[in-house]
C-alpha cells in the first residue's frame, strides 16, 4: 500500500497512477488556487505577521530620505548633472 500527505492528512493509495494523479493535482492547486489579487494579498499578510513587513517599510523610507526633487541628497550618490551631455547642450541653448 502507498500513502501520502494530501491537506494534512494521510491518504492510501491503490496504485502509482494514482499517486502520480494526486501529486499532479497537488500542484496545480498550489499554482492556481487563487486569483492574481489574492496571491499579492497572502504575500502581504504573511509579511504582516512575520514582521517583514515593517522591514520593508523602512528600507522604503530610507532610499526616499535619500533622494529628493533637486537629486540624491545622500553623500556617497550622485546626480550626474556635470557629465551629462544632454543637460548641457540644453543649458547652452537656454543661456543663448
Amino acid at each position: 500500500m502507498l500513502f501520502t500527505m494530501a491537506y494534512g492528512i494521510f491518504v492510501e493509495m491503490k496504485s502509482p497512477m494514482s499517486t502520480c494523479t494526486l501529486n499532479r493535482h497537488h500542484l496545480y492547486e498550489l499554482n492556481y488556487a487563487g486569483n492574481h489579487e489574492n496571491i499579492r494579498l497572502e504575500v502581504l499578510l504573511n509579511a504582516l505577521s512575520n514582521g517583514q513587513a515593517e522591514a520593508f517599510k523602512g528600507f522604503a523610507e530610507q532610499c526616499m530620505t535619500e533622494y529628493d526633487l533637486d537629486g540624491w541628497t545622500a553623500p556617497d550618490l550622485i546626480t550626474p548633472d556635470d557629465i551629462n551631455l544632454h543637460m548641457q547642450r540644453f543649458k547652452k541653448h537656454e543661456q543663448a
